[in-house]
C-alpha cells in the first residue's frame, strides 16, 4: 500500500511570525530556527502561507555558527520563491558570520537601502500594476526590516515614512494614516511628520490577492511591534536629524 508522508507542520497557525525568527536569531536560538528550516516536514498547502518566515529563516541563517546551516541554505537556494533564493544566496556569503550583533544588522539594513532607493526612484510616478507586485514586496520588506531591526531612530522613523509613501500606491488608507499618526505621536516636531493625512495621494488601487497575502504579515509585524520600539529608542535617544 502507498505509504502517505507524514508532515509535522500542516497547519499555517504552527509557522511562527518572520519577527520571532529574528528575535531567536538575535538570541542565538539557531536550534529553534533549524528546526523550522527542513521544508520536508512542511505540508505543500502551508508553504506559500509560511513564505516569508521560510525568506527570513534563509535571512538568519547566513549569521548562524553551525555547520548544518550551510547545508539548509543550499537546499534553499533552490526554492521556487525569488526573495527565498536571493535571502539564501546572501546568507551564503556572509555564512559564519558568527552571532546577530547590531552592527551586523545595521550593515545589512545599509546594503538594501541603496535598493529601495532605486526601487522607489523607478515607481513614484507609476500606478499600482501587478506585474509589479514582487518589487512592492521587496521595498515594503526591505523597509520593515529596518523598522524592525534597526537600533537607529532615525533609520525607523525614516522607513516608516517611506511605507507611508509605498502604502499610498497601493491605496492601503488605513495602515498608511496608522504609521502616519504613530509617527506625529512619537516623534513630534521632526521632518519625518506629515502636516495633513495626504488623502489625496492615496491611490484607487485594488491589490491582488497574491500582494494582500505576502503583505499582512509584514504589515502586522509594523503594527505590532513599531509603537514600543519608538517608544524606547527615542526616550533613550539623545537626538533625532
Amino acid at each position: 500500500p502507498k505509504q502517505h508522508t507524514k508532515y509535522i507542520f500542516t497547519h499555517k497557525e504552527q509557522i511562527p511570525h518572520p519577527s520571532q525568527i529574528r528575535e531567536w536569531a538575535v538570541n542565538g536560538d539557531w536550534e529553534k530556527i533549524i528546526s523550522l528550516s527542513d521544508l520536508t516536514k512542511y505540508s505543500q498547502r502551508i508553504i506559500p502561507s509560511a513564505r516569508s518566515t521560510i525568506a527570513q529563516i534563509a535571512n538568519s541563517l547566513g549569521y548562524c555558527p553551525i555547520e548544518k546551516a550551510r547545508e539548509i541554505l543550499l537546499t534553499l537556494q533552490k526554492s521556487i520563491y525569488w526573495d527565498v533564493r536571493e535571502a539564501s544566496e546572501s546568507s551564503l556569503k556572509r555564512f559564519g558570520a558568527g552571532s546577530l550583533h547590531p552592527a551586523m544588522l545595521e550593515g545589512r539594513i545599509d546594503g538594501n537601502k541603496e535598493t529601495a532607493e532605486q526601487l522607489w526612484k523607478a515607481m513614484v510616478f507609476e500606478s499600482y500594476h501587478p506585474n509589479n507586485d514582487e518589487k512592492y514586496l521587496m521595498a515594503l520588506n526591505i523597509l520593515s526590516n529596518q523598522v524592525l531591526t534597526s537600533s537607529d531612530p532615525d533609520v525607523v522613523l525614516r522607513a516608516l515614512h517611506r511605507m507611508t509613501r509605498w502604502l499610498e500606491i497601493l491605496g492601503l488608507n488605513e495602515i498608511t494614516q496608522w504609521i502616519r499618526e504613530l509617527i506625529r505621536q512619537e516623534a513630534p516636531g521632526t521632518r519625518y511628520v506629515d502636516s495633513h493625512d495626504r488623502i489625496n495621494y492615496i491611490q484607487n488601487a485594488k491589490i491582488s490577492d497574491y500582494l494582500k497575502d505576502q503583505l499582512a504579515p509584514i504589515l502586522e509585524a509594523v503594527q505590532k511591534e513599531s509603537q514600543i520600539k519608538l517608544n524606547q529608542l527615542l526616550s533613550s535617544s539623545e537626538y533625532l536629524d
